[in-house]
């Protein structure tokens, strides 16, 4: 189960995927209405072991959310929260395909782990029999389309 959205991007994916590494540089430039901003606490966004922080409001109220990045691929980047549930239970990812010379389609999906635990199937009908669904799912709508009118404006 997971929450996703996306978006195509009139540029190419070699161009997409400069401007996700733009962000370890200037993490202020990935920043909008509802998202503080990134802070790196330790290690590059573009390699795995790389911790970050954000703070996202839900329901109006403002969330720290700190995450460690665990995959960096041409098309693929993973992420896991790790404050404040807890580390592995719940992912991300920034998928990058190619649809042409100008066009990429950007896909984030955010779903809880897979492993065989109370704790992640309390966080299976949290994450999606509840108004935070609703609440995250709006959050990265928010978050594709930010992110397509940046790169476009690149």
């Amino acid at each position: 189960m997971e929450v996703s959205s996306s978006t195509i991007i009139k540029v190419s994916q070699k161009q997409v995927v400069a401007w996700f590494d733009s962000i370890g540089q200037k993490p202020n430039r990935y920043q909008f209405a509802t998202h503080g901003g990134v802070v790196i606490i330790s290690g590059r966004l573009d390699r795995p072991g790389a911790i970050f922080e954000t703070r996202e409001q839900f329901f109006g109220l403002t969330m720290r959310l700190q995450f460690q990045i665990t995959q960096v691929e041409p098309d693929k980047f993973t992420f896991q929260l790790i404050k404040p549930l807890g580390r592995g239970c719940i992912l991300g990812q920034f998928l990058l395909k190619g649809l042409g010379a100008q066009e990429t389609r950007l896909t984030l999906r955010i779903f809880v782990a897979k492993q065989e635990s109370f704790l992640t199937g309390v966080l299976q009908i949290l994450f999606f029999a509840s108004p935070l669904r609703w609440a995250i799912r709006r959050q990265i709508r928010a978050e594709v389309e930010f992110i397509r009118q940046a790169v476009e404006k690149k």
